[in-house]
């Protein structure tokens, strides 16, 4: 079983579906447990726009809730 952390890094700077990470290493139902998705919500995000994975200090600056990149941003 990988860690918060190692989930992290493997998604980040990816196009990956978390649910398909959470099956390689069989966590599968990991992103039903909400500790675990607040944990990882600390440390990446999936952009809305572009599907990428990034770090939460790449998340753009809006006046939603949306969960959108820092080039997604620029570009909308």
């Amino acid at each position: 079983m990988k860690t918060v952390e190692e989930i992290a890094d493997e998604l980040r700077g990816s196009c990956q579906m978390l649910s398909s990470v959470l099956e390689r290493h069989d966590m599968d139902g990991a992103d039903n447990d909400s500790d675990f998705c607040a944990r990882l919500d600390a440390l990446v995000f999936c952009c809305e726009i572009c599907d990428w994975w990034h770090e939460q200090s790449e998340m753009g600056e809006r006046d939603d809730d949306r969960w959108i990149c820092e080039q997604c941003t620029a570009e909308e």
